[in-house]
């Protein structure tokens, strides 16, 4: 039996393995898209939160420092160095602090030359701005562009807005360890779908192998090869749906040898059958011929009779002219025999008138006879 060329894209293989990569890209793709989103923004609230309390606790810690030592010694650039010198949100070196006073002046900054400068930072400008106006002013981490690079900010006001202490860190950085998750995820992505693309090929390898197996012994079947093989032993005892099919397969071929057995049987049974209908034959074969004969023998006395036939059609029709002339002669017969007719009824009254006067003859001569004899 001739069969097709399985391809590989037609191939049980390639559509499992394709089928087990494309899970695992959906896998992939949820976790990029709900994993690390959700974990981008746990780390986000954390960090503001951070930010804020940061700068909270020293925005309160140096409001104390004014109630105490009043705003001028409070705020002088020395006393906040030393007590804001190296703070920053733990982990980012971007991070740092720096306080600024009512008017947008630096009081304090990790670089010092900016130190008694205005703040150039729009945010920070704003807040300065909602001051001046006598705006109360929130505490909160606000999200910025500062020289191309964007920025959190955690801004604590006191409550007599004397001063403006902003905790920053940039946003990269903030999620530069998500980043780097991200990217590892990306990878382990990747290294995730070979794998599983390794692991399909082998699974569909183990699955196709008994498959291709078992049609190769429904070929063998089917091409009357019902010799069981080592194979097929082995594949019968599989316990699952593969050494179901081989079982049924060899059931099927068990089944076949039965039919191929009674039809073995049947073929004897009628080839006996066909000795006897062909002695028969032969037998009818002699009697047709005989038949052929008799019938031979009866076309040709047909055709005799058929001869005779037109023969005696001939003389009928002569008869029948004959008929005709003699119906002409007994018209005319019929004719002189009316005519007969007529003259022997004149005879007939003749004759009447004829014995009339001999009769009145005969009294005459009686009478003359009397008178002779009286004479």
């Amino acid at each position: 039996m001739e069969q097709k060329k399985i391809t590989v894209l037609t191939s049980i293989r390639t559509k499992i393995v394709i089928c087990m990569a494309v899970w695992a890209v959906i896998a992939g793709v949820l976790a990029v898209t709900f994993l690390l989103p959700g974990a981008k923004g746990e780390l986000e609230d954390t960090t503001k939160g951070y930010m804020r309390d940061l700068a909270k606790a020293y925005g309160r810690m140096i409001e104390e420092h004014v109630e105490t030592d009043g705003v001028e010694q409070a705020l002088a650039s020395e006393n906040l160095t030393g007590m804001l010198e190296g703070v920053k949100v733990e982990g980012l070196d971007s991070s740092y602090i720096y306080v600024v006073a009512a008017d947008g002046t630096m009081m304090y900054h990790p670089t010092p030359d900016k130190i008694g400068k205005p703040v150039e930072n729009e945010a920070v400008t704003k807040t300065v701005q909602k001051i001046a106006k006598g705006e109360k002013v929130e505490n909160e981490v606000i999200q910025y562009i500062f020289k191309g690079a964007e920025k959190y900010a955690g801004i604590f006001v006191n409550e007599a807005q004397d001063f403006i202490v902003v905790v920053t860190a940039d946003y990269d950085e903030v999620f530069a360890d998500i980043n780097k998750m991200g990217r590892r995820v990306q990878v382990m992505f990747v290294v995730v779908i070979l794998l599983v693309g390794l692991l399909g090929s082998w699974t569909s390898y183990m699955l196709v192998k008994p498959i291709n197996q078992t049609a190769s012994l429904m070929v063998r079947a089917a091409d009357m090869d019902f010799t069981e093989s080592e194979e097929q032993k082995r594949l019968n005892l599989r316990k699952d749906e593969i050494g179901h099919m081989a079982r049924s397969l060899s059931y099927l071929i068990s089944s076949l040898l039965n039919v191929v057995e009674n039809i073995r049987n049947k073929s004897a049974q009628v080839m006996e059958v066909a000795n006897v209908l062909d002695t028969d034959a032969s037998e009818t074969a002699t009697t047709m011929e005989q038949v052929e004969q008799a019938v031979n023998d009866i076309a040709e006395g047909a055709t005799s009779q058929a001869g005779e036939t037109q023969r005696a059609e001939e003389q009928v029709v002569e008869m029948g002219n004959m008929v005709e002339e003699t119906n002409s002669e007994v018209e005319k017969l019929l004719e002189v025999a009316q005519d007969m007719q007529a003259c022997t009824s004149q005879a007939s009254e003749i004759l009447r008138a004829l014995e009339q006067v001999n009769s009145r003859a005969e009294e005459h001569i009686n009478i003359i006879a009397e008178q002779t004899d009286t004479t």
